[in-house]
C-alpha cells in the first residue's frame, strides 16, 4: 500500500468524507494502530457536551441554575503562593528544557513532603515527575504494554476509555460489593490475581467515594506479593479522605513491588497545571519510567515544577490545606445529608463522588442500558447532569455518579433535592 493512498484516504476523511468512504474503511486504509483506534470518547465528556446544549435553555425557561454533577473538576482556587512561585520561576529564567524525570528541586520537595507523611527510605532516584496522574498511569501501563491487569470495579472511566486501550491492556474486573458499602471481595480478588501481571488500585475511590482501610490495603498488598503482581496505586485523592485515613503501601518498605502515582490536580486544586509524580522503591522501574516520560513529553515544564516545589515547602500550605479539606468535607456532607435515604446511597468517605443505583432489580442487559439512558436524559431535562454508571464498568449500567467538586454546599443541597424529585417521583 502506497503512502499516497494512505494520505489520500486521510484527506478524504478530514474533508468530511465527500466520496462516501466510511470512517471504518478510512481507518483500514490508513492501518491505524488498535491502540489509537480503540480509544473511546469519555461518557463524562459526552454528558458535558450535552449539558452545554441543554443548560442555557433550562436556565432561561426556569430561572434556576443548572446543576453540574458530572465532572471531577475542582472548583477551588490554587494556593496564591503557588501562582506567585510560577511568576517567580519565569522571572528567574527557569524556562529552558527540563531535566528528564524531574528537576532536583522538585524531587527534593516531594521527598520532604513524603517524609512529613512518614514515608522514608526514598531518594531522588525513586521519583519521576510526570504531566499529571493520567500520564503517570499511562507510563506504567505502557511499560507493561499488552499485559493483563485486574482492578476493582466500578473503575475510573478514563482507564476503560483511554489508558487500557492505548496501552493494549486486557482488564479483568473484580467487582466491589455494593451491598456492603463498596467493600472488597477478597475471595474474588485472590481468584483473579494468578491470571494477571498488574493490579490497579485507587483509594479514596473514584467513583464510589470509598476510603479503604489500612487493613484492607495491606491485605491487597500481601496478595499481590504472593502472586508476583505489580501493584499500581492511583493516589490522586490522597489528601481528600473525610472519613478514615488514607494509607499508601509506599509507607512500608516490605512492599517493594508497588508503584504509586500522585498528582497535584486534586490535592492542590491544580488540575490545569498538569503535574504529578510516580514513586516506587524499585529504581529499576523508575529508570524505565524516566526514559519513557522523556520520550513522551521531554519533561514536565520547569516553571510548573518550581511552582509545585515552592508550594510544597511553603509555610502557608497546612493552613490552605485545612481550609480546602473543610470546604470539600462540607460539600460531601451537603450531598449526603440531602439525598433521600430511600436511594440507599453510600455517603462519600473521600474524593468527590457518590455512586447510586437507580435501576429496578431484574432488568435484562438491554433494559438496563435503556433505563440508564432515559434516566440520564430525564435528569438533564430537569437541569441536572450526571455520569451514567456504565462509564465505570458495563456491569454498573443503571447507576449514576454524582460529583460535588465544583459546587458550593448550597447548590449541592438544591441539586440533591432536585435529584430526589426526579428519580423518586
Amino acid at each position: 500500500m502506497s503512502a499516497g493512498k494512505s494520505m489520500g484516504a486521510y484527506a478524504v476523511a478530514r474533508a468530511g468524507n465527500p466520496h462516501g468512504i466510511s470512517q471504518a474503511e478510512a481507518r483500514r486504509i490508513m492501518k491505524i494502530h488498535p491502540s489509537f483506534a480503540n480509544i473511546g470518547l469519555s461518557k463524562i465528556v459526552q454528558v458535558s457536551e450535552r449539558a452545554r446544549v441543554v443548560a442555557p435553555e433550562f436556565e432561561k425557561r426556569t430561572g434556576t441554575p443548572f446543576i453540574y454533577f458530572q465532572r471531577g473538576e475542582v472548583g477551588y482556587p490554587v494556593p496564591a503562593f503557588m501562582g506567585d512561585a510560577l511568576r517567580e520561576a519565569v522571572e528567574k529564567g527557569l524556562t529552558k528544557y527540563p531535566k528528564a524525570g524531574g528537576e532536583g528541586f522538585f524531587k527534593s520537595a516531594v521527598l520532604k513532603d513524603l517524609e512529613h507523611r512518614g514515608i522514608t527510605g526514598l531518594g531522588q532516584e525513586n521519583i519521576v515527575a510526570v504531566a499529571g496522574g493520567q500520564e503517570g498511569l499511562e507510563l506504567v501501563f505502557a511499560f507493561m504494554r499488552g499485559r493483563t491487569c485486574a482492578g476493582f470495579t466500578p473503575c475510573w472511566s478514563c482507564m476503560f476509555d483511554n489508558i487500557f486501550p492505548y496501552t493494549e491492556t486486557t482488564f479483568l474486573q473484580v467487582p466491589l460489593r455494593a451491598e456492603l458499602g463498596w467493600s472488597i471481595d477478597f475471595a474474588a480478588l485472590e481468584a483473579t490475581l494468578p491470571l494477571v501481571d498488574t493490579f490497579y488500585f485507587n483509594s479514596p475511590h473514584n467513583p464510589t467515594g470509598r476510603v479503604f482501610s489500612r487493613a484492607d490495603i495491606e491485605r491487597v498488598c500481601g496478595l499481590c506479593a504472593k502472586y508476583g503482581v505489580l501493584l499500581v496505586c492511583d493516589d490522586a485523592y490522597k489528601d481528600l479522605a473525610f472519613m478514615g485515613e488514607h494509607y499508601t503501601p509506599l509507607s512500608d518498605e516490605r512492599y517493594q513491588n508497588v508503584v504509586v502515582i500522585n498528582t497535584f490536580s486534586k490535592g492542590m486544586a491544580a488540575t490545569g497545571f498538569r503535574i504529578g509524580y510516580i514513586a516506587s522503591r524499585r529504581t529499576d522501574l523508575t529508570d524505565y519510567f524516566t526514559r519513557g516520560e522523556y520520550s513522551q513529553t521531554a519533561g514536565v515544564p520547569t516553571p510548573i515544577q518550581y511552582a509545585c516545589a515552592k508550594a510544597l515547602e511553603h509555610p502557608g500550605l497546612p493552613e490552605w490545606m485545612t481550609g480546602y479539606r473543610a470546604e470539600m468535607r462540607a460539600r460531601a456532607a451537603a450531598l449526603a445529608d440531602n439525598l433521600d435515604p430511600r436511594l440507599g446511597a453510600h455517603a462519600p468517605e473521600g474524593a468527590f463522588y457518590c455512586f447510586i443505583n437507580l435501576a429496578p432489580p431484574g432488568l435484562s442487559e438491554a433494559a438496563l442500558a435503556a433505563h440508564e439512558s432515559s434516566t440520564v436524559e430525564r435528569l438533564l431535562t430537569a437541569g441536572i447532569a450526571v455520569v451514567p454508571g456504565s462509564a465505570f464498568g458495563k456491569s454498573f449500567s443503571g447507576y449514576v455518579r454524582l460529583s460535588f467538586s465544583t459546587l458550593t454546599p448550597a447548590v449541592i443541597a438544591e441539586g440533591a433535592k432536585r435529584f430526589n424529585r426526579v428519580v423518586l417521583g
